[in-house]
């Protein structure tokens, strides 16, 4: 790589495309590419190296990835961070990314779960239902109980259901978004109710779910 660009060789994008072109014949070397950029104190270049690192799909990439994910302060770069590692679905990294579901920052948590939620991996489903009963940030656990959902199934369903009674919408809709996604009548007693929400998301996803299991009078709930 020094043989190629020397130290004065800044190029954020340059460099970031060079890893990827080193990615899936030397591991090694794109991660001292990456780690160039990370090391900078200049945002942009942090964030183009983990934007990159999502294109390499190395587990010593990925594990790179979900390590940065835990001290970079920046919000920009804590979002590409997050971009990047939803496309990893090693879980070599799972150790490292559960990590996340207790971090200081609200972000961070909410990334961790939604990068869990697209890894599918259902030996997290544990982590994920014990991080959403102590989250207190709405928004948060909104995003946990969608990552929970892809990890479960109809027999989930009153586990999933018991997240209805929480009092902020978010929370009630992504519940009865995450029921409709399990997509089985088991899930009609527990929506039902909220097709008289106060909340348009709450009651139009309550609508939908019940229009998907086959409660066509809804539509005269709604008219």
């Amino acid at each position: 790589v020094d043989r190629i660009f020397g130290p004065s060789d800044r190029n954020n994008r340059v460099l970031g495309n060079l890893a990827v072109a080193l990615g899936p014949l030397d591991t090694v070397g794109a991660l001292r590419v990456l780690t160039r950029l990370l090391n900078s104190r200049d945002k942009w270049e942090r964030a183009s190296a983990v934007y990159a690192a999502g294109f390499i799909r190395e587990a010593k990439v990925g594990s790179w990835l979900a390590s940065t994910l835990m001290y970079e302060d920046d919000e920009d770069v804590i979002r590409n961070i997050i971009t990047s590692l939803s496309r990893y679905r090693d879980s070599a990294i799972l150790e490292q990314l559960l990590k996340g579901l207790e971090h200081p920052r609200q972000m961070v948590r909410f990334g961790t779960a939604r990068i869990l939620g697209h890894m599918s991996d259902r030996s997290c489903r544990g982590h994920l239902l014990t991080a959403v009963e102590l989250e207190q940030a709405p928004g948060v656990k909104a995003e946990m109980i969608t990552a929970l959902a892809r990890l479960s199934d109809a027999s989930h369903v009153p586990q999933l259901a018991r997240f209805l009674k929480d009092a902020d919408p978010r929370v009630q809709a992504n519940t009865i978004e995450a029921l409709d996604g399990i997509g089985c009548v088991e899930i009609l007693p527990h929506v039902k109710p909220f097709i008289s929400s106060l909340d348009n998301r709450v009651k139009a996803n309550a609508a939908k779910a019940l229009w998907t299991q086959g409660t066509l009078d809804v539509v005269a709930t709604l008219s």
